[in-house]
């Protein structure tokens, strides 16, 4: 996950945790690492994914200072893409671990409990006109099936770190 200095956020949630891909391609990580290396905004972003050979199932949110942001899919090269911008009246995206997007439910093999859970919490905690800065503290550190936070190491599943960016200051806060 990261912010770069041109206000572009890029996170990133495992749609199928646990399951490795055999493509060959770029990871995750290489993935984010050229977005914010690479790219000013959302819109640039989506078009770089474009010609980038990929490997593995991440969830991408994307999200820039003009307002703009998108829900990626990835499962391997199959993508799936839900983008909203200033003054949609849905302009709410949130992804946990399990694909959600139209086209990708036949990808889904393993819908944990604790990922539905997760995002039923962000639905019921978030809606577009009262999004303010202790509402997603609130959400990023509460306990599912709460909030975001899951501790369940031993079962190869838990909450590494949570970052709320502030992409108008370019700053981070992380948990």
């Amino acid at each position: 996950d990261g912010i770069n200095d041109k206000g572009l956020s890029v996170t990133m949630s495992m749609g199928l945790p646990m399951v490795e891909s055999s493509a060959g391609g770029f990871r995750f990580w290489m993935i984010v690492r050229i977005l914010l290396d690479t790219c000013a905004d959302v819109e640039e972003a989506l078009e770089r994914l474009q010609g980038l050979p990929l490997s593995g199932y991440p969830n991408l949110v994307l999200a820039d200072r003009g307002g703009h942001a998108a829900l990626v899919e990835l499962h391997d090269d199959v993508r799936a893409v839900r983008r909203i911008g200033p003054g949609d009246p849905d302009g709410l995206l949130g992804s946990t671990n399990h694909y959600r997007l139209p086209g990708m439910e036949t990808r889904v093999r393993n819908r944990m409990r604790q990922s539905v859970e997760r995002y039923e919490a962000i639905e019921r905690a978030l809606r577009p006109e009262r999004i303010d800065r202790a509402a997603l503290r609130g959400l990023l550190s509460a306990h599912t099936p709460d909030g975001l936070a899951c501790h369940y190491y031993k079962e190869w599943l838990g909450t590494l770190w949570s970052c709320l960016y502030d992409l108008t200051a370019g700053t981070a806060e992380i948990c």
